[in-house]
């Protein structure tokens, strides 16, 4: 599975307001279907108050404003 490019992203225009629910945020692909933005499960990434002791590598910011 490929990430979706950000003009698949841009033609959704409201991708802002499910923002605030990640698992309902979707895009149309190129031929039609609907997909999940998230690769993993909710359940997969590790909740900020445990970084600290979760083991070194990379992380994702999730419910983060990014300006």
């Amino acid at each position: 599975m490929r990430p979706p490019l950000s003009k698949e992203l841009w033609r959704e225009p409201e991708l802002a307001q499910r923002a605030a629910r990640p698992d309902a945020l979707t895009f149309r692909q190129w031929n039609g279907r609907r997909r999940g933005l998230a690769y993993e499960p909710a359940a997969f990434y590790t909740p900020p108050e445990r970084m600290r002791d979760a083991a070194p590598g990379a992380a994702l910011a999730r419910g983060w404003r990014v300006v």
